[in-house]
């Protein structure tokens, strides 16, 4: 029908890659307002041509009319079913979950952790099938311009859009490790010292609990973020895949697409107060952790001069090297760098005949790629009148500024040591008396903002880079009495520790001590070992009773008992002493899987998840001894408890005591075969990420070394090779490996295939097909095509 507009609509201009649900998260404060915005416009020709009938189709350069951001919108109650629930984010300060075993996993066969209890927060939830934007979205309750956050190292506050950035950043490093990993002989031991093999700065373990503690869905650990894999929606049903940024809210930044732009001065920011510095080192941080390996445009940097920085993190630091981030020697060439990219992105909008970045990115999209540029500085400087025409110049051109110190020119805010701001008093702003209001803001620590610098860094050049500061790396276990105390006998298990020289048994078992925690004299007593040293014995045959356990691909036990639930705690129990060769000391435990739990409490809760895994273990099983715990130890019995991990580091033990070829390849078979996927594939436990690693690097030696025995049958070692591809899709080395197996069959289309699928799988990643593997496909294609032996050739070029 006919609109009466009282006063000018507020109203926003349709840029490239926008949906309706994000201009009604970045201008309306909640992205499930896209239906207002489609009834408003439904219907409208547009000058630049095009009507709105699609609320999933709209088109660069339309003006939308925007509903009043203060509209009311009705509360839906929350469906009965269950659902994976996503985040509950608080707007204000963040409050710890409750302490309740949900919060641990407890409870779920499959081993995921609960969900919290119910909350008031508001929360983030998954769309539904069917919905137009396939992104988590907000549901606010109070302050739409408030970020929703988690609390974040030594004192700091992060917005989520930050703290899942982080975490994308994370899965790309892990895909850039796997990618420069070079194979090496097969074999059961694999030591974790590798620096590749270093574990993430603990500030990045604290981030993904935080997420985590607001809902088992918050994407803490999932590798697909980082190659745009598919969501989950509210009913199990997979999305098609998306690019980051459709899946995941955007880090507060003084962005041209950001919400910051909208609330912030024109001519930069000022931060003072005594949050000041923190906020200046979460701007720092967010014009990094912009833009995924798909969004080119949005891919921030930063200039700053080394002063600043070094106010900001201390001159003692390792910078990461990363060409997002440019310190220049003084405020003066850092003005300098910023103009003459002011310069040039002016030039290409006077011959675009465009007066904006955004609209010259929507009329040529050819342009090179033309990222938001952030430069933070201190305020108080000899080159005040310079920076403020400069940052007026460049907010059309997404050029920002963010000033240490009271800024004038522009708008300033008082910032919390919490993150929360209020604007400056109305003296320190010339344009007007009302200041900027920004909401709250990203507050960091040094250590922690140097941390997140490197794994920054590492994720956009995909090279390792220098440690900021000391993560902690897995340590072996303690000597107990499972140990060889010989001096250089140990058997290395296949995680890279110590490995008991020959299996404990039941009567080996010393009675276990009194814990200084609370008393095991629990219902879980009734599953220890007798005292007599006696073994259990299964009431069927009279054959010891045993288990199959999988950790390679999906965690479980084999046909196990549906009668007696596994918690989620006690399968990640079971893994964790997998992965150390059978055995863990109960302080070693308790650090790794229960590090939140209070001093007094954890024992407890560790004896009732060795409770409920025994009964699992007893119940599928039948009677025996499955797992002990002498002199403060638990041991899982390799007598009574089949691993495939294990059986995969026996086969390679054996591949490499093999006299003659044909049981080499035997070995090497029955390794490959155990290998079924990542270790615990989709499980977000905190440590096991070294272990993952090491793990995945083991199964692809052993493809190579099988494929290399089989060099007379190209089509059986092809087949080992496909398989290993596609859990290592980024491991060049068997891409090249297939590539020579393929010229033994006389295949050269193949070759050109399988350099394409590896180009393919190297841009998720944004990263190309090395020089040494293009040559060696130009190689082989061509002697292929002058008709030279395939199999000559294969032995010839390596």
């Amino acid at each position: 029908g006919d609109r009466t507009v009282a006063s000018p609509k507020p109203n926003h201009k349709v840029r490239r890659g926008e949906s309706l649900s994000t201009i009604a998260r970045h201008r309306l404060g909640d992205s499930d307002r896209w239906d207002d915005i489609f009834a408003l416009n439904r219907g409208t020709r547009f000058p630049t041509g095009g009507t709105l009938t699609d609320p999933d189709v709209i088109h660069p350069g339309w003006t939308l009319d925007l509903p009043a951001a203060s509209t009311a919108r009705p509360v839906t109650p929350s469906p009965k079913t269950p659902q994976p629930a996503p985040p509950t984010t608080s707007h204000g300060p963040a409050t710890s979950a409750p302490n309740s075993d949900n919060t641990t996993g407890e409870g779920n066969s499959e081993g995921s952790d609960a969900a919290p209890t119910a909350s008031t927060a508001p929360t983030v939830s998954s769309p539904t099938v069917g919905s137009p934007d396939p992104r988590p979205t907000v549901e606010p309750s109070s302050a739409p311009t408030m970020p929703c956050g988690i609390p974040v190292g030594r004192g700091g506050w992060m917005d989520l859009g930050l703290a899942t950035a982080v975490v994308a950043a994370v899965a790309l490093v892990w895909a850039h490790r796997r990618r420069r990993y070079r194979p090496r002989p097969p074999t059961a031991w694999r030591p974790l010292d590798d620096p590749d093999l270093r574990p993430m700065p603990t500030v990045v373990t604290g981030i993904r609990r935080a997420l985590r503690q607001l809902a088992p869905s918050a994407p803490s650990t999932a590798g697909d973020i980082a190659r745009g894999g598919p969501t989950v929606a509210a009913g199990g049903d997979e999305q098609p895949a998306t690019s980051r940024s459709e899946l995941l809210p955007s880090p507060v930044t003084p962005a041209w697409t950001g919400r910051l732009t909208e609330l912030s001065p024109a001519a930069g920011l000022g931060v003072t107060g005594p949050g000041a510095r923190a906020a200046a080192r979460g701007f720092l941080l967010a014009g990094l952790a912009t833009g995924g390996p798909d969004e080119p445009d949005q891919r921030g940097h930063v200039v700053i001069p080394s002063t600043t920085l070094d106010t900001l993190l201390g001159a003692s630091v390792r910078l990461p090297d990363t060409p997002r981030l440019v310190v220049t020697d003084g405020l003066a060439d850092a003005l300098t760098l910023v103009e003459e990219e002011a310069l040039r992105r002016t030039r290409l909008c006077v011959d675009h005949e465009v007066d904006t970045v955004a609209a010259l990115r929507d009329a040529d999209p050819l342009t090179g790629p033309l990222p938001p540029m952030l430069l933070i500085a201190e305020a108080d400087t000899g080159e005040r009148a310079r920076v403020a025409a400069l940052l007026a110049q460049g907010q059309p051109l997404d050029i920002h500024g963010v000033l240490l110190g009271v800024w004038p020119d522009g708008g300033t805010v008082v910032v919390a040591d919490d993150g929360t701001t209020s604007p400056a008093d109305s003296g320190t702003n010339r344009h007007d008396d009302h200041g900027a209001v920004v909401g709250r803001l990203s507050v960091i620590g040094p250590a922690d903002a140097a941390d997140l610098l490197g794994v920054l860094a590492e994720s956009h050049t995909g090279d390792p880079q220098p440690a900021a500061s000391v993560a902690p790396t897995p340590q072996p276990p303690d000597d107990g009495t499972a140990y060889n105390d010989e001096k250089t006998d140990r058997v290395r298990d296949q995680a890279g520790y110590p490995r008991p020289a020959t299996t404990p048994t039941t009567a080996d078992v010393k009675p276990a001590p009194a814990d200084s925690g609370p008393s095991e004299t629990t219902p879980a007593e009734q599953d220890t070992p007798p005292r007599d040293g006696t073994n259990h014995q299964p009431a069927v045959d009279g054959k010891p009773g045993r288990v199959e356990v999988r950790v390679l691909g999906d965690a479980r036990v084999i046909d196990i008992d549906t009668t007696q639930p596994l918690r989620g705690k006690a399968l990640e129990l079971l893994v964790y002493l997998a992965v150390r060769g059978g055995t863990a000391s109960q302080e070693a435990i308790l650090e790794d899987l229960l590090p939140e739990a209070a001093t007094s409490k954890a024992p407890h809760r560790l004896h009732t998840y060795v409770y409920n895994l025994r009964r699992v273990l007893k119940a599928t099983g039948g009677p025996a001894t499955y797992l002990s715990h002498p002199d403060r130890r638990y041991i899982l019995h390799r007598g009574t408890v089949d691993v495939d991990l294990w059986r995969m580091g026996d086969a390679l033990t054996d591949a490499n005591r093999a006299t003659n070829t044909a049981d080499r390849i035997t070995a090497l078979r029955r390794a490959v075969d155990a290998y079924q996927g990542p270790l615990a594939a989709g499980k977000g436990y905190e440590w096991i990420e070294p272990y993952r690693e090491a793990t995945q690097r083991q199964a692809t030696d052993a493809a190579l070394a099988l494929a290399d025995a089989l060099d007379d049958q190209p089509a059986e070692a092809l087949a080992v090779l496909t398989t290993a591809i596609g859990h290592s899709p980024y491991a060049e080395a068997l891409y090249q490996a297939a590539m020579r197996a393929h010229a033994a069959l006389g295949d050269a289309t193949a070759i050109r295939d399988l350099r394409r699928q590896l180009a393919r799988a190297l841009d998720e990643i944004d990263t190309d097909v090395s020089d040494d593997t293009n040559t060696l496909a130009d190689t082989l294609i061509n002697r292929l095509q002058r008709g030279s032996h395939a199999t000559g050739a294969r032995r010839t070029v390596r």
